[in-house]
């Protein structure tokens, strides 16, 4: 395993004998020698072990053959980086130079974070606008002058914006309320009064008279079966639903399907609001004027251009003239003051404890929810103009010495107004990273790999941006891509989390352990990071910090569960409660989110080694055990959650067993290959080779009904749209009831991991 096991970055480690001779080790099956073999090496382990080496080390003279030879970092398995202080190093030398790390380290700056970052968030920018087209512009403008290499990929795409005219009024005894199209203006924050239209993109179009309203507490699936327990219908009724757990264009696509004409989204204090902490300006969260804006794309489709599923949505192209993945029926965001005028009102059986949320009345007493319908009514007049407009992904390069492989670095940059946390709280590190490694490269760096920067468009609009680019370039991608690193909204808190494909993982533990931490003095991001996730409940047990799983709502979904790249998403995160907010402004992140911008420095650290570590590192710094054990929890999950949920169905899991008992031995037959030292660069290429196609070998013909999913591994679900399902295939004939085709795709999936 690379460890970095002290402050002095490699004054002290340990070289590894041979993996622990897997042959001496006590084991009944490859789950143990897997977990036997995290635990061994896992750097949190290997630091306490050294103080009982040391002890030990007092009493049995013997113990020095064992140590012999120096100190030593293991990079792909064992290179020796004391020997040489070269920037340039072959193949066959099979080591890895830190000076490089060192000397980047040096040079990422908060002030010049807090600088792109306030440039990027002084005007509007949502997709497709003349904003959107010069921060475009700019940011090439930036690479070049950076010494990238940079241009732009242009995209015609269906976009999204209101028309005027759009209208939603509550009526109640005989009164009437016209809901604000914009949120009002806070005291302090000069962009908050540039009265940026509150819509969701993709929404529906039509004109709905006075209807009656059913609150839907989230819109999940089981908040309609709660409704369906009290006997209430949603059919040709209005649906107002709270913001949280699933995906908004998912509550939309659910509202459809119940026959709902249409849905008010509205953002519960008892979510993002008063009842977390203090609210905006006097605090981070929420205020009750606040509106969440957003697609309502159907992401668990597919993601990106609506009309060019599965291609690139070029000039003169083929489209879909009635996509399936926007709804039909109209869906306006609303706040919690703006909801208040109708859960106030709401009759019928009052709602359970468990969804109940914290809305007040205008005198700040708590309303009683209620389910509906009745006696208050809704009119919705919402005009959308949906058309095709032209978006802009900017693409920086760093050649390496082997300009056939990249790694990729991604960002995107269009907001839901200011988009001060979310993006550009990623936009500022990535700049700063470009900036960085240019002046790493005038210093005589030259990465061994292509590093490749990606400032994408039109993400908020469901990946757009960074699908069309992938759609494009698939065939390059899927030679070429190392690993796609996504910073989405960078930094706006001072807790590390990070998400990746479990192949990743390691990496990334690896490359914390190179920064410090701006709140902890001599402490690393690691370390505070593994005390956090020590602390966290988990179904799996964890002796390392956690790394979660990649679902979707980011721009890592097309390389990842489209084409197969290995990829990871992070971020430095907080209490954020203005997301898709006129209020997520520069003077939210400079007063709550990251001041002075430590974080954002931070993150430009982190993002950096990772891109270091795996554009130099002589053999990849992939690890499949850590998959393979991942991988047998899941199908354990998965047959534990069937046998209590489905006592009177019968699936055999047992081809999956074999399957990835298959890959456990795979894995470690890899990993061992690594810590093999060789001068033959072919053997290189060739284990290399096999490190970075490892993740593409889960990639098949599609989830059925949503072929667009191509990884068998990980997906977002039909019916969540953020969260990651695992088997996701197996997963969705399972809920669906579908036991046949459930056998059928865990005999499927089998294969495709055999392959």
């Amino acid at each position: 395993k690379e460890v970095m096991d002290s402050k002095d970055k490699f004054n002290e480690s340990i070289e590894l004998d041979e993996m622990n001779d897997f042959d001496d080790l006590n084991i009944s099956n490859m789950s143990d020698i897997i977990q036997q073999v995290e635990y061994k090496n896992s750097p949190f382990i290997l630091k306490h072990k050294r103080k009982l080496i040391y002890a030990l080390f007092v009493f049995l003279i013997l113990l020095a053959i064992i140590i012999i030879g120096g100190i030593f970092f293991i990079i792909g398995g064992g290179p020796d980086i004391s020997s040489d202080d070269s920037s340039t190093k072959k193949k066959s030398d099979l080591s890895f130079d830190t000076e490089w790390i060192d000397k980047f380290l040096k040079l990422p700056k908060a002030e010049n974070v807090e600088a792109f970052i306030a440039e990027y968030t002084s005007e509007l920018h949502v997709a497709g606008s003349e904003n959107d087209k010069k921060q475009a512009e700019n940011t090439k403008k930036k690479f070049i002058d950076f010494g990238l290499d940079a241009r732009i990929e242009e995209y015609k795409v269906l976009l999204s914006y209101p028309k005027d005219g759009t209208k939603v009024t509550v009526h109640h005894d005989g009164d009437s309320y016209d809901i604000p199209t914009t949120e009002p203006s806070v005291s302090g924050d000069s962009t908050s009064s540039l009265n940026f239209p509150v819509f969701n993109g993709y929404s529906g179009s039509a004109n709905i008279e006075e209807t009656e309203v059913v609150y839907v507490n989230y819109g999940r699936l089981e908040d309609y079966d709660v409704l369906k327990n009290n006997g209430i219908d949603v059919t040709d009724k209005i649906v107002l639903a709270r913001y949280g757990y699933i995906f908004r264009g998912t509550k939309v696509m659910i509202a459809e399907l119940k026959g709902a004409v249409g849905i008010l989204i509205f953002s519960d204090p008892m979510d993002d609001g008063y009842v977390r902490g203090k609210t905006y300006p006097e605090g981070p969260w929420r205020p009750k004027e606040g509106v969440q804006r957003g697609s309502v794309e159907f992401i668990g489709l597919y993601s990106g251009d609506p009309s060019t599923p599965g291609y690139a949505g070029k000039e003169g192209v083929e489209r879909v003239s009635n996509p399936e993945n926007i709804p039909t029926i109209p869906s306006y965001p609303i706040s919690a003051n703006s909801a208040s005028h109708i859960l106030g009102h709401l009759g019928g059986a009052v709602v359970p404890e468990s969804v109940k949320g914290a809305v007040v009345d205008k005198d700040n007493n708590n309303i009683t929810y209620h389910f509906g319908p009745g006696p208050v009514t809704v009119s919705m007049n919402v005009q959308m103009d949906n058309s095709y407009g032209t978006i802009y992904d900017v693409i920086g390069t760093i050649k390496g010495v082997d300009d056939s492989k990249t790694v990729i670095l991604g960002n995107h940059r269009d907001a839901w107004g200011i988009g001060a946390a979310d993006p550009i709280s990623g936009t500022g590190p990535l700049l700063e990273l470009a900036r960085s490694l240019g002046e790493l490269k005038k210093k005589g760096w030259k990465p061994q790999r292509t590093i490749t920067f990606c400032s994408w468009d039109a993400e908020e609009y469901g990946l757009v941006g960074s699908v069309e680019y992938v759609e494009d370039f698939k065939e390059k991608l899927v030679n070429e891509a190392v690993v796609y690193i996504n910073v989405d909204m960078g930094a706006y808190g001072p807790r590390f989390d990070a998400k990746a494909s479990p192949s990743l993982n390691n990496a990334i533990r690896l490359a914390t352990q190179f920064v410090d931490h701006p709140d902890h003095d001599g402490k690393t991001v690691y370390d505070i990071w593994y005390d956090e996730t020590s602390k966290v409940e988990s179904v799996f047990p964890h002796e390392l910090p956690l790394v979660g799983e990649l679902g979707s709502g980011s721009d890592f979904t097309p390389f990842l569960q489209h084409i197969g790249i290995p990829s990871m998403d992070l971020e430095f995160k907080g209490d954020y409660g203005v997301y898709h907010s006129i209020y997520d402004s520069f003077h939210w992140l400079s007063t709550f989110g990251d001041p002075g911008f430590k974080y954002g420095e931070a993150c430009t650290k982190v993002w950096g080694v990772l891109a270091l570590l795996f554009s130099d590192s002589t053999i990849l710094p992939f690890d499949y055990t850590e998959y393979a054990m991942e991988m047998q929890n899941y199908a354990n999950e998965l047959e534990r959650e069937f046998i209590i949920n489905h006592p009177n169905d019968v699936l055999t899991f047992e081809p999956l067993h074999d399957a990835l008992k298959w890959f456990s031995d795979a894995s470690l037959s890899l990993y061992r290959s690594r810590d093999h030292k060789t001068s033959d660069d072919d053997e290189l290429d060739d284990l290399n080779y096999l490190l970075q196609k490892g993740e593409q070998q889960f990639i098949y013909e599609g989830i059925p009904g949503r072929t667009w999913y191509k990884h068998t591994i990980f997906a977002p679900g039909l019916y969540g749209g953020y969260a990651s399902e695992t088997f996701p295939s197996i997963r969705q004939a399972i809920d669906a009831h579908k036991m046949p085709e459930a056998q059928e795709q865990i005999y499927a999936v089998s294969s495709v991991i055999t392959k």
